[in-house]
């Protein structure tokens, strides 16, 4: 979050606080500002234009990572589509996957969200997406309860947070039943279990979460039996110039 400023949108403000992210402070590689021209055309499309020599297209893992940013970028700020340029030209050349012209926002989407710690000692882990899309939520829960070891990804449902079954409602409300025999063991655990669930569901293009329980109020801040809006972004923290 930075401070409101009504003479820009909050796009330019995002271009603009880009560049104060310190990601070492963060225990995080350096990425941000990217190495692009960022631009809104329309309500629709981000154009993307990188220099010549730009770093995203060598290794599949540099492609992968530049894409899923500017597809988050995009989607943050209500755009659906993204066209990419190479000093002005359309296009950017991509070693793995070739000239990429185009990308279409919601097929980047439909992520589970699961905890990265950027060390062992951290104590307050990252909420980031998988790196795989799931056609349902269940299997994206499923998946948030087993964690992705092979991408140093941490499960973020712990065991004791047991779920009968989910139920979708309408189109902007999912609904998730808690076990009776669910017992909080660990209420920061829980309370991130909680968030990763809100931030799935936002994922998966749903407005609105509610976890049922008959023996357990709540947790932290969160009332069970209540409907929840999904929230804006993970991992808030506050930037200032």
């Amino acid at each position: 979050t930075v401070p409101e400023d009504g003479s820009t949108t909050e796009f330019e403000q995002f271009l603009s606080y880009m560049n104060d992210l310190d990601e070492n402070e963060l225990g995080l590689i350096d990425y941000y500002p990217l190495q692009a021209k960022l631009n809104r055309s329309g309500a629709n499309t981000l154009l993307v234009d990188v220099p010549a020599n730009h770093p995203y297209g060598t290794g599949s893992s540099s492609e992968f990572v530049f894409q899923e940013v500017i597809a988050r970028i995009a989607s943050d700020f209500g755009m659906a589509k993204v066209q990419f340029f190479t000093e002005g030209t359309p296009g950017i050349e991509f070693g793995n996957s070739g000239i990429l012209y185009e990308l279409n926002v919601s097929d980047q989407f439909n992520r589970g969200y699961l905890l990265y710690y950027p060390d062992e000692s951290a104590e307050n882990p990252f909420l980031v997406p998988s790196m795989r899309s799931y056609e349902t939520i269940e299997t994206a829960i499923d998946a948030m309860q087993a964690g992705d070891k092979d991408n140093g990804l941490e499960p973020s449902i712990p065991n004791g947070f047991i779920i009968d079954h989910v139920e979708i409602p309408n189109n902007e409300l999912v609904v998730l039943s808690l076990n009776d025999k669910t017992v909080v063991e660990n209420e920061h655990s829980f309370a991130l279990a909680i968030e990763a669930i809100m931030l799935t569901a936002k994922d998966f293009q749903f407005k609105k979460v509610k976890i049922e329980s008959s023996t357990i109020g709540g947790i932290g801040k969160f009332t069970f039996n209540e409907e929840w809006d999904v929230p804006v972004a993970p991992n808030n923290m506050d930037v200032y110039k």
